[in-house]
């Protein structure tokens, strides 16, 4: 990828003009990309025990980057002395960032401090992994700062492997000594970024973050934060459960993470709805003849499909998304436009990539009655074989929870492009990486496995059969 160009700033900077920094990122990336800022939290005790001092810019700095759309991450500069103080000031961290989304890493900042020049590579490396920790536990993208010499002479480079780093070397040009996911190359503003001065520092950016916390579904729920731990094996000295969690959110524990915060707020549970048929009668098989089977979700490859579409361009690109409803693995495709024509278009495509194990993933397919889905033929008839690919029903007429997992599922879609989405703009790779992402977060009803797990399982199982 192309390097990407950022600033990484804190009180120093005093108040920040971040419409006018918003401008001057992109200017910089050649009008292609919005840059990036890492923004300092603070900075842990002095004494070593741990804590956080919080930057007193902070929270403006957050809502100046929210508001004119500069993705952002966060670090903070530690003067910790063991693996529990470092730990503590993480936690602290944490307190003061929740309830906010951030593009780019948070990253444990440790320089060249008496202490830490003098207890060895082994107690600094102890100490940097301690405050990983209660990052990643908390769902974030947990990275650390140092400076090349830092890395190379005081930290066991080989045991933070499985971390980014961000590397400061005024160096006129990157030997890469350390493989960077972001180098801070200039103290003295070289990017000539507005409004500043001489003092900023500037950064590049060798991956591309927001790509992968947006696929990756990173800043995700705290129940899919701690399933992601579980799943990777990894343990911690305290653990805490998905409901005491969820339970502190609602009564205010933390100081910035509300239950309006989460990507789904609590519900209350209401009385299962009737079916309401409606004067119109579905335009095929009713969903009323659909076996038990696939109702009690006992059999794997039966799947539920709608669109995804802008309600003010409705002639254009949509989004043609299948959900299979035992396993909720998610398949979304790009259409030109919200017709029967493209829908057939679609699902022969989708044919075509599985050939001859369609029938077998694909035994039926649950679908309302929006005219997208009113060429029953053609949405029924293989492409590669004689006779019929596939078994479809129609739910009853204004009934869209019938297709629940479906509706779900869209609205996870709506976190990555909310209602008035113009997909005209949005581009198959974004949209791919949106499927990833939804595969590849743990659910609930899954017991915390992702959809991906449970659909490759399923597969299996075929195989043998």
């Amino acid at each position: 990828m192309s390097k990407i160009y950022g600033i990484d700033v804190s009180h120093h900077q005093g108040a920040i003009d971040w419409a006018t920094v918003a401008a001057e990122l992109r200017r910089v990336n050649g009008g292609t990309s919005p840059g990036f800022a890492i923004l300092r939290a603070g900075y842990s005790a002095r004494h070593g025990k741990g804590g956080l001092y919080m930057d007193g810019q902070l929270l403006r700095n957050i809502k100046g980057c929210e508001q004119y759309g500069v993705p952002m991450g966060i670090y903070f500069y530690c003067y910790d002395q063991s693996a529990d103080a470092a730990a503590t000031t993480a936690e602290q961290v944490v307190k003061a960032i929740s309830g906010h989304k951030f593009d780019y890493p948070i990253y444990y900042d440790v320089e060249y401090e008496p202490f830490n020049k003098a207890c060895g590579k082994a107690t600094n490396t102890t100490i940097i992994k301690s405050a990983l920790g209660v990052l990643e536990q908390a769902g974030y993208y947990a990275a650390v700062y140092c400076s090349r010499d830092f890395f190379l002479n005081y930290t066991n480079l080989s045991a933070l492997n499985g971390f980014d780093k961000w590397e400061a070397a005024y160096t006129a040009t990157d030997t890469a000594a350390v493989k960077n996911g972001l180098w801070q190359y200039s103290s003295t503003n070289a990017l000539g970024i507005k409004g500043f001065g001489v003092k900023l520092d500037c950064d590049v950016s060798y991956v591309d973050y927001p790509a992968i916390m947006h696929a990756k579904g990173l800043n995700r729920s705290p129940a899919a934060a701690l399933a992601d731990i579980a799943l990777e094996g990894r343990t911690f000295k305290t653990s805490v459960c998905v409901t005491t969690i969820y339970s502190y959110i609602s009564k205010g524990v933390f100081a910035s993470l509300t239950d309006s915060d989460l990507p789904d707020k609590p519900k209350r549970h209401r009385k299962a709805k009737e079916n309401k048929k409606g004067s119109r009668p579905p335009r095929g098989e009713s969903i009323e003849k659909r076996p038990e089977a696939i109702d009690n979700r006992e059999e794997f490859g039966h799947w539920e499909m709608d669109t995804v579409y802008s309600a003010a361009e409705t002639s254009l690109r949509a989004l043609l998304v299948l959900t299979e409803r035992k396993t909720r693995k998610e398949i979304i495709i790009v259409m030109p436009d919200r017709t029967a024509k493209s829908t057939v278009l679609a699902l022969n495509r989708l044919e075509r990539r599985f050939g001859a194990k369609f029938r077998k993933i694909f035994k039926s397919i649950t679908v309302d009655n929006g005219t997208e889905f009113s060429d029953l033929e053609g949405m029924k008839k293989s492409i590669l074989y004689s006779g019929l690919r596939t078994k479809f029903y129609y739910c009853h007429p204004y009934s869209s929870w019938e297709r629940g997992s479906n509706e779900n599922l869209n609205r996870m879609i709506r976190r990555k492009f909310p209602k008035g989405t113009s997909f005209a703009d949005v581009t198959r790779k974004q949209v791919q990486n949106v499927e990833d992402w939804m595969n590849n977060y743990p659910r609930k009803v899954l017991g915390y496995l992702t959809a991906e797990m449970a659909y490759q399982t399923c597969v299996a199982a075929l195989k043998k059969k």
